[in-house]
């Protein structure tokens, strides 16, 4: 994927939907008393009230540490100092399971990623806080991200199909990239969502901690530039230009560009997402044909063409060649873009000069 554009309009849009909210609900539990809900206040069990002020204190003790106006607007190096240093706080802590899941549960109603799913927001009315239909939701967000394939995968389609109301609906989900089970105040934080498919959301990343220092971010870190695909074709170069390839001929790897940090890290959360697992045992034939394809698509063909439409540009050939653009800005909007375009540009050089066999 591309790293992600952090919008200011949509940041300006999330502050006015939630920030008032949240703050007045932190500030109400820093000082003893539950959640101000318009409804009815949500109180504190007393079985872990004093664990929860203490939290809501911490909290507002970090905002103010790191000179952070908002939690539900963040830009991604405050998140990851908040979160370095609430990680280390909560670890000292000691808090045993069950009691972190209740604080968890009990802070989900003002943290909660539903009301942006679900496109409604906070109004703050007599210090208590009301939840009414708003006009900002994921959908937006994501239309303003320009993403439409999964920010992890490259494979998985964002939008899923799930029923509101009884009726169909489409919803895209996004993964916390910081957890809620154990950030649960940054369920509303617009660059902890990373829009990505149900299979990453769910399965392949789930709930994991991910220390930033050891894995890639995906609003600071670009995992295009930092990590590429590599295939070996196991020796079988020709047979496969002759069309002659079955899934298993190639293998499909993910490796960092060079020894920098970031590449590093993006090569580390790759594989422990098990990336390399999905590319080899579903994404094979995709990368044949993207092999193969490139036998018909030599320089000579593309001077032709470029001569017959002269307005024609490299980007349009290989798109109608390749079904894929080769401009890495369009990864996060078509299927496979990252693949295709390492496979290309490591593959056709090498067939238009004709060196079908691999590196050594």
């Amino acid at each position: 994927m591309r790293k992600l554009p952090i919008c200011r309009k949509a940041l300006a849009r999330h502050e006015t939907a939630y920030a008032k909210g949240v703050a007045v609900g932190l500030k109400s539990l820093a000082h003893g008393h539950g959640i101000p809900f318009a409804t009815g206040e949500l109180n504190v069990p007393d079985a872990f009230a004093a664990v929860v002020v203490k939290y809501a204190k911490k909290i507002l003790e970090l905002q103010q540490k790191f000179d952070i106006p908002s939690l539900v607007t963040m830009r991604p190096r405050k998140i990851i100092k908040f979160v370095g240093a609430f990680h280390s706080w909560y670890l000292s802590e000691a808090l045993d399971d069950a009691t972190r899941k209740r604080i968890k549960d009990y802070l989900s109603p003002l943290f909660n990623y539903a009301h942006f799913r679900d496109g409604k927001k906070y109004e703050v009315e007599n210090g208590k806080i009301i939840i009414a239909p708003g006009n900002w939701w994921s959908l937006d967000y994501l239309e303003m991200l320009g993403a439409k394939w999964c920010c992890y995968c490259n494979d998985g389609h964002l939008y899923t199909k799930t029923l509101d109301g009884g009726r169909p609906a489409m919803r895209s989900p996004f993964d916390h990239y910081f957890p809620r089970r154990d950030f649960p105040m940054l369920g509303l934080t617009l660059l902890n969502l990373v829009p990505v498919c149900h299979d990453c959301n769910s399965g392949r990343k789930g709930e994991r901690y991910f220390d930033v220092a050891e894995y890639a971010y995906p609003y600071l870190d670009d995992f295009h530039n930092s990590c590429e695909i590599a295939v070996d074709m196991k020796g079988n170069g020709i047979r496969l230009f002759l069309h002659k390839g079955n899934v298993g001929d190639v293998s499909i790897s993910f490796k960092g560009r060079d020894e920098t940090s970031v590449c590093k890290r993006t090569e580390t959360f790759l594989k422990t997402i098990k990336i390399e697992r999905l590319y080899n045992d579903e994404l094979q034939d995709r990368a044949l044909k993207c092999i193969r394809e490139i036998e018909t698509f030599p320089q000579s063909r593309r001077r032709f063409l470029k001569k017959l439409f002269v307005d024609m540009i490299d980007e349009d050939i290989a798109n109608d060649h390749f079904g894929v653009s080769l401009n890495p800005d369009k990864i996060n909007i078509e299927q496979h873009g990252k693949m295709v375009i390492d496979i290309v540009k490591d593959l056709a050089p090498r067939r238009w000069f004709g060196d079908l066999k691999q590196k050594e």
